[in-house]
Parts: structure tokens; sequence; C-alpha cells
């Protein structure tokens, strides 16, 4: 009887299949503004995906822009991230 041991190795990273655009938006007044906009969806051949990041729909953002960055990691710690910018102008 012979065994033998097979060692997978996944290289892959994950791949963002949607993914928010750039976003403007004009204060009217206001010195802070609620942004949201659809999280990013992620495919892998793990099929398990975290999706990481510093912002989250509905957060807060003042005057100025802001890059959102979302990292999408799998369990063998293949990454990749992309980034969208959130531009908030006064009147």
């Amino acid at each position: 009887m012979y065994y033998f041991f097979i060692h997978v190795i996944d290289t892959e990273d994950p791949v963002f299949t949607q993914f928010p655009g750039n976003i403007k938006h004009q204060l009217k007044g206001e010195t802070y503004t609620s942004i949201t906009w659809t999280e990013p969806t992620v495919t892998d051949n793990s099929e398990q995906v975290s999706l990481i990041s510093y912002h989250n729909p509905d957060d807060l953002f003042a005057i100025g822009r802001t890059v959102v960055v979302y990292t999408a990691v799998d369990p063998s710690g293949n990454a990749v991230s992309k980034s969208f910018t959130v531009i908030v102008s006064g009147m």
C-alpha cells in the first residue's frame, strides 16, 4: 500500500467584481455629511474572503478629499486592494 500527500498552495488573489466609483457631494450649509455607497463584491477560488476598510457606507465626511480603500484577503493571505475617492465641497 502506498500513501501520498498533496499540498495545495493558493497563490490566486481575490478579484473585485463590483466596485464603487468616485463620489462627489456638495454641502448645503453643513460642515460634514453622511455618504453612502454599495459595498464592493469580491470573488475568490477559496470562496472565503475578508473585506477590510477603514471607511464604511454612511460614514461622515468633512469638506475635502478622502480616499476609501478596500482590501480583500483570502485564507491563504492573498490580498488585493482597490480605492475610490469621496470629494466633499462647500457652497
